[in-house]
């Protein structure tokens, strides 16, 4: 008993449950109705648990405590962990870890999640560097039937492990003056097993006006968004040398945080008595940036006239005037009286990647003109993302993978020993992990259900019932409700299917976002046709909990975005892990994953008709029988471990940060 209490504490303290969501489903174990209540914060549950060890062994028993807690804590705390020679400063605006920290709005915050999550198991030591948003991002409800509306819930640091970084007693402090205005900046340490977490926070009373400036992820004003990313960029540079903490890479996760290359130069400046070009050269060693975003004024822009307002004593401070700031920040194309971050950050780094291979041709046809006529800038090199297994692979395949001794780290190995898991554990793994989501659904996430699930969930026949997955966010691109655009073709799928097929879709709009927000409604309007009803179910608040249990239990994870505006698409890895098999446009990580034994490929079109009769034609035709014709279930149980076998053999993010370790490198 005292063993099991001191490794909770320990998982708690260190944040361990970052990094296998085993940890999750135990305190889910140990009493769902305080899990609910804390919302699913292993902090808040620990601080109202009772430990009693006669109620522990009543509802939990030794195979439980050794798949859910034992297991996964000799796994991480087992792990070599070198002495590491050098060291990466990694900065997002987002960072996702878990659904109880609300750090994060979508695939960029899970992403530099999953590389922090990776950097102890790296040859680098990873510091991430972020803000704290004393109230996150947006809760999602649904009103009036269709539309959607936000809430906002204030987060205390202390409630997630974050403690006040102090110096004598007393919280430390940057300053930055910005015209006529100062902006005080503190900030918050998380420590993630060894990778360290830097929160920034201007949320305090001496700043006066600006004690708000941390309040939420993507704000929607555009003064108070340039005002974060100074304090990002600028104030967070500041903030580590202040703590002295040194870094061999600054590595920016897309361009929110470009201003930290001017920092870095303004610091070599001082440092070396040099000017401005001389500082610029020396600065570039080490400069990384990462770009998601596959269309041009999709990329953060902000006006000049904000610049001069807040940066100009800055700007002269580095000797740079006005118009030679601009030069560094624009592109062709772009009006006078706007600078493009992206474009910033491009003509400060050293090295640059898109996050897929298609993506890299798309990024550098976007910024041909800055690549043509700037010899600093080289091309945008590929580096597909990856995902970090155990923080989205199902429990109940975790136990099965470690019955049968599979060895992640080796993908010839993998395969090999995959392929001796017997056809019906497969079939039984996801049948569990499909029962443990809508039991979930039932006692943990019920209301955010549209319509609600049955209550009887042994009515369903899950043995014959076909999960379709979609969970991302509502962009108007990634079109979530293109599968309705042929709703004759849906309907006759539904009819003439010998199994039952149900939906589900999660996902939110930003808030200013007008078209994501149609879609939205489209969706939920379709939803609730009498001829679809019963087969289609919206959740919402769409979060970390929520994508984690769509990817582990859906057997088709669907996926429709406009070819190529689909920078990689993640949350498809994630369904294949967990064995699902993809069913998606070719675009993304997909265009170079797919093969004719792990999925299926639909071909683009820009008549969303078109699409849709593809989709509903492959579920009818190709989907569909590979689940009824009991003389196809070898095809289907090859298939989902060619799933797998995809992403262990290319797709982890210990691949994708031992490519990023070579990057590194080059870039020193």
């Amino acid at each position: 008993m005292k063993n099991i209490i001191y490794i909770l504490n320990d998982i708690v303290e260190r944040n361990l449950y970052y990094l296998d969501n085993r940890f999750s489903i135990f305190f889910e174990i140990l009493d769902a109705k305080i899990w609910k209540k804390t919302s699913y914060n292993p902090h808040l549950f620990i601080k109202n648990y009772k430990f009693d060890s006669f109620e522990i062994s009543r509802r939990i028993n030794h195979d439980l405590i050794n798949d859910y807690l034992l297991q996964p804590y000799k796994s991480i705390t087992n792990q070599n962990i070198n002495s590491y020679p050098k060291t990466v400063l990694y900065i997002s605006p987002e960072f996702g870890f878990h659904e109880s920290f609300q750090s994060y709005a979508g695939g960029l915050g899970i992403l530099a999640g999953d590389i922090i999550k990776t950097g102890f198991d790296s040859d680098y030591d990873i510091i991430g560097l972020t803000l704290f948003y004393s109230k996150g991002y947006f809760h999602q409800s649904i009103k009036n039937g269709n539309k959607q509306s936000e809430s906002y819930k204030k987060i205390k640091p202390e409630s997630h492990g974050l403690k006040l970084i102090k110096i004598h007693n007393e919280p430390m402090e940057v300053c930055l003056n910005l015209g006529n205005s100062e902006i005080k900046i503190r900030a918050y340490e998380q420590l993630i097993n060894k990778s360290k977490m830097i929160y920034l926070t201007t949320d305090f009373p001496e700043n006066l006006t600006f004690s708000r400036l941390t309040e939420k992820l993507y704000t929607g004003d555009r003064t108070e968004r340039f005002l974060q990313e100074i304090v990002l960029g600028i104030g967070g540079l500041k903030f580590l040398d202040r703590m002295g903490l040194l870094y061999d890479v600054l590595h920016l996760n897309e361009g929110h945080a470009a201003f930290a290359f001017l920092e870095k130069i303004n610091k070599l400046m001082k440092s070396n008595n040099i000017n401005f070009g001389e500082a610029l050269n020396l600065s570039r060693h080490g400069n990384i940036f990462t770009t998601h975003t596959p269309v041009i004024h999709g990329n953060e822009e902000f006006q000049l006239s904000t610049v001069i307002k807040y940066l100009s004593e800055y700007l002269a401070e580095l000797g740079l005037i006005t118009e030679e700031f601009r030069k560094l920040s624009t592109f062709r194309g772009l009006e006078k009286s706007k600078i493009s971050m992206t474009a910033l950050a491009l003509n400060l780094a050293s090295k640059s990647n898109g996050v897929s291979k298609l993506h890299s041709v798309t990024a550098n046809d976007m910024w041909k003109n800055l690549i043509d006529n700037n010899d600093n800038i080289g091309e945008s090199e590929a580096i597909t993302n990856g995902i970090h297994l155990q923080s989205w692979l199902s429990p109940f395949l975790s136990v099965l993978f470690e019955k049968y001794e599979i060895n992640f780290n080796d993908s010839n190995k993998f395969r090999e020993q995959i392929y001796k898991i017997h056809d019906n554990e497969i079939f039984e793994a996801k049948l569990k992990t499909k029962i443990h989501f809508l039991k979930t659904a039932k006692s943990i996430i019920k209301d955010r259900f549209i319509p609600e699930i049955p209550n009887n969930i042994s009515e369903l026949d899950l043995d014959n019932t076909i999960f379709v997955g979609f969970a991302r966010r509502f962009a108007e691109y990634k079109r979530a409700d293109l599968l309705f655009s042929d709703i004759d073709s849906l309907i006759e799928l539904l009819k003439n299917s010998e199994k039952k097929i149900m939906f589900f879709f999660s996902g939110k709009a930003h808030p200013k976002d007008t078209q994501g927000k149609v879609v939205l409604s489209n969706v939920l309007e379709k939803i609730s046709n009498s001829l679809l009803l019963g087969s289609f179910h919206f959740i919402s608040d769409y979060d970390i909990q929520v994508g984690r249990l769509l990817v582990q239990a859906s057997d088709i994870w669907l996926n429709t975005p406009v070819k190529p505006l689909e920078a990689c698409g993640t949350s498809g890895m994630k369904s294949a892990l967990n064995m699902g098999i993809n069913l998606s446009v070719d675009d993304g990580w997909w265009y170079e994953a797919f093969s004719n034994n792990n999925g299926f490929r639909i071909e683009d079109s820009k008549e969303s008709f078109e699409v849709s009769s593809r989709i509903n034609n492959t579920l009818l035709n190709e989907v569909l029988p590979l689940y009824s014709d009991p003389s196809k279930s070898k095809i289907r149980a090859d298939m989902m471990r060619e799933s797998a076998i995809t992403i262990i053999s290319k797709f982890t993010s210990k691949s994708m940060m031992r490519e990023y370790k070579n990057f590194y490198n080059k870039s020193i």
